[in-house]
């Protein structure tokens, strides 16, 4: 399974493969049972075929079986092209509050609002983030790209949310025009262990549950797609998220995708 690269939004492709992991621990004919089934809904396939295993034996199997694979996923961002410039060739970066002063004040000072208080302003709120946990030193990433584009696209359509935040403080909505001037959404992808992609869809639990969360939500999809095969995961948008411990080195970066406003989806 060396050369596996797991793209989420095709089902069709990895459900084979999580077919064939399961099938050396699940009860001899237990997915022609399933198929008999009339579940409607994901969670009823997967309770149906959880009856006959333990949550830590299909952990202990796909993480044998997918051992040696890689997942794919997905930063969106937005970037002037001097933004863009560093992201080639320094790569992906974890959220620095410090390092977004700077650049907050330069493109806010633009804005008619800001006077002799404002960068007080900016610099309480800085320390009421900080305080409350907002950097967490880590690179965010989706799991899907068809639910990055057309979901949780927020990251694409106002970029990093620090920096609305913070922005909002000092001179309210009216601020994002200011951070928008000159930056184009971009996804960025890169490739990630299987195991480290899960770890880092766990989150910050190590409790059973945790560490079972992001598989239980691609075994929910696989069990329905094998019940329902016409089934696909960008039926609706995913948001399924993950945090990676940064940065993301350049040499690690697969592919750097301009995308066009018009082809975001605002979210409702």
């Amino acid at each position: 399974m060396d050369t596996m690269i797991f793209e989420y939004d095709h089902i069709e492709v990895w459900g084979h493969w999580m077919r064939a992991a399961m099938a050396e621990i699940m009860p001899p004919g237990i997915l022609e049972d399933l198929k008999r089934q009339k579940f409607k809904f994901l969670e009823d396939a997967f309770d149906f075929l959880m009856e006959h295993m333990t949550p830590e034996r299909v952990m202990a199997q796909i993480s044998t079986s997918f051992s040696s694979c890689s997942f794919r996923v997905y930063h969106g961002t937005r970037l002037t092209d001097s933004e863009l410039s560093c992201v080639r060739l320094e790569g992906l970066k974890p959220l620095s509050l410090e390092s977004r002063r700077q650049q907050i004040i330069s493109r806010l000072k633009e804005h008619p609002g800001w006077n002799q208080f404002s960068e007080a302003k900016l610099d309480r709120a800085m320390r009421s983030m900080a305080i409350n946990a907002r950097q967490d030193d880590c690179v965010h990433v989706c799991f899907s790209r068809h639910g990055l584009v057309q979901g949780c696209n927020h990251y694409l359509t106002h970029g990093a949310e620090v920096d609305g935040v913070l922005a909002h403080a000092v001179l309210g909505e009216t601020a994002d025009e200011f951070l928008l001037k000159d930056r184009r959404p971009f996804v960025i992808s890169f490739l990630a262990p299987f195991s480290e992609a899960v770890a880092a869809a766990q989150g910050t639990g190590n409790s059973l549950e945790a560490r079972f969360a992001f598989l239980k939500h691609l075994l929910r999809r696989w069990a329905y797609w094998e019940l329902h095969p016409d089934f696909r995961t960008t039926a609706h948008p995913d948001d399924s998220a993950a945090r990676f411990s940064g940065p993301i080195s350049a040499e690690r970066i697969e592919r750097i995708q301009n995308i066009h406003d018009a082809d975001l989806t605002p979210r409702s």
